[in-house]
């Protein structure tokens, strides 16, 4: 079994690598989270942690979003549709060794969006790829894709109930998800022909693209990624999936409004996927917060536990100080009456 994952996660449910074995036992590919949220530059894992319940459903920081595990498993028939009703496709994934060992991982995508390949091949499903790569790119995805398809397939992808926190290190607008592959378009990126495997094991540059070089370069450049800054970032600074912004307007709305805005249940072809997701949500929701409270009571407990047995060898220490000043005492008095007796005996004589 082997698991890939960011190292800007924090996962809520505290069983999640056990689970994600055992699922491993019944198929051969699992995301290791049903639910998803970003954290803004101000909100610690505790802060989302108190707040879970008052997130809206939808994209973007401050809300929750599925996993495509979980899309493939709970709306099969309509994930394939668009990318919003697939899930998020990246964070963690776990695979047995054999699927992995088959194709290995997709190391070309020079700007990111290795996990949508890897997803891609899974499945067999390469929805918008001929869109959006350039067309060398995407013939190299499907080689890739075909030696993972027949192992895996869209029903055998599955995922581990549980919400998964991203902590922030910069703002996702300046990572432009959207339109990096614009880049590749732009430059007809062959990865085939652009980029090899040099003698460190590390991918260079293969061919004469210099705007290919440039261009890549500035975009990683302007991610701009790092720890919090100091100041505190404003709202407008983080967006949702596309870029845009949550309104004023929208923020003031319900929970469950926004949730109905956030997952386009206005679309009635969206409405039975809004209906598994919310139900979907309602349960993980309440299943994590009875975890979060029971490892608060675990924590307290074993905090109550260690001042018991400080309080306890404080007074097993006191105790046996004073048995100690008790004996010392003693041998004093004892060693007094011999002097006394010696001294008594010394004037008889």
């Amino acid at each position: 079994k082997v698991m890939w994952l960011d190292s800007d996660l924090i996962f809520l449910n505290d069983d999640w690598v056990v689970e994600t074995s055992e699922l491993l036992d019944r198929y051969p590919v699992v995301q290791p989270f049903g639910w998803m949220t970003y954290l803004s530059s101000a909100q610690t894992g505790e802060d989302a942690v108190a707040q879970l319940a008052t997130f809206p459903l939808g994209q973007g920081v401050g809300a929750v979003y599925h996993s495509a595990g979980l899309g493939l498993q709970s709306f099969p028939d309509m994930c394939f549709r668009s990318n919003f009703l697939l899930g998020h496709p990246g964070f963690a994934w776990a695979a047995r060794r054999e699927v992995i060992t088959a194709a290995g991982f997709y190391d070309r995508s020079i700007i990111g969006g290795g996990d949508r390949i890897m997803l891609n091949g899974f499945t067999g499903h390469y929805v918008g790829v001929s869109r959006k790569m350039p067309q060398a790119m995407a013939d190299d995805v499907r080689a890739f894709g075909r030696k993972l398809t027949p192992l895996v397939g869209p029903s055998n992808v599955s995922y581990t109930p549980g919400v998964v926190l991203h902590i922030w290190h910069g703002n996702r607008a300046d990572r432009d998800y959207t339109h990096r592959y614009q880049i590749l378009l732009l430059n007809k990126y062959d990865p085939v022909r652009d980029v090899r495997v040099n003698d460190d094991g590390v991918l260079a540059w293969s061919s004469e693209k210099p705007r290919l070089h440039k261009m890549v370069t500035e975009y990683f450049n302007n991610r701009k990624e790092g720890p919090k800054p100091n100041h505190s970032v404003t709202e407008h600074e983080d967006g949702d999936e596309d870029g845009g912004q949550w309104s004023a307007q929208r923020k003031s709305l319900s929970r469950p409004v926004r949730s109905f805005i956030g997952y386009h249940c206005s679309r009635q072809d969206y409405r039975s996927s809004c209906k598994v997701a919310f139900r979907l949500w309602g349960d993980t929701l309440r299943a994590t917060q009875l975890q979060v409270l029971n490892k608060q009571l675990r924590e307290q407990q074993a905090q109550a536990q260690a001042a018991l047995d400080a309080s306890r060898e404080a007074t097993q220490k006191r105790t046996r100080g004073k048995r100690k000043q008790m004996r010392e005492r003693k041998q004093r008095k004892e060693q007094q009456a011999e002097h006394t007796s010696e001294h008594a005996e010394e004037e008889t004589l």
